[in-house]
């Protein structure tokens, strides 16, 4: 049985220098790095992320060469994360690297969902992404900060 959908990793690069990723999934029709479909996508994390994707994998990789913007985050560590619901009602996590603090509400910890570019971000990946089992995801429910450690060995 064909996989209903393709696992798509992002990689990004901070002013900084430092490296993060995040990975999504989409309709197994989308296979062109190039195409329309994760055009839109990376457009809209790069609204609210100070962080430039660099290159897009689906088997094939597109590489780019904007430059990251400085901005007022902390690190890689610090992101976004955004829960989705899927058609069943499934709860997907969405994190996203260095968040623009125009993002947030006052508090620096909820997301505007209001903003114009999340509700782009929302629409992209209610538009485009689905779930593991290739439900559509049909909401963004809550987006927060978050602040992990990545345990090296």
């Amino acid at each position: 049985m064909a996989s209903l959908v393709n696992r798509v990793l992002l990689l990004f690069v901070t002013y900084r220098g430092e490296v993060c990723k995040t990975a999504l999934l989409v309709l197994a029709a989308v296979l062109d790095p190039k195409g329309n479909v994760l055009a839109a996508i990376r457009t809209a994390i790069e609204a609210i992320s100070a962080a430039r994707s660099m290159r897009v994998t689906i088997g094939r990789e597109l590489m780019k060469t904007d430059t990251a913007s400085d901005g007022p985050y902390e690190d890689v560590e610090d992101k976004a994360c955004f829960t989705f619901v899927d058609a069943s009602g499934g709860q997907h996590l969405v994190k996203i690297p260095c968040p623009k603090d125009t993002i947030f509400l006052e508090d620096k910890e909820t997301v505007d969902l209001a903003n114009l570019d999340v509700v782009a971000f929302i629409l992209a990946m209610v538009t485009s992404a689905k779930s593991a089992a290739g439900e559509a995801l049909t909401a963004c429910s809550t987006g927060r900060r978050i602040r992990t450690k990545t345990q090296r060995r």
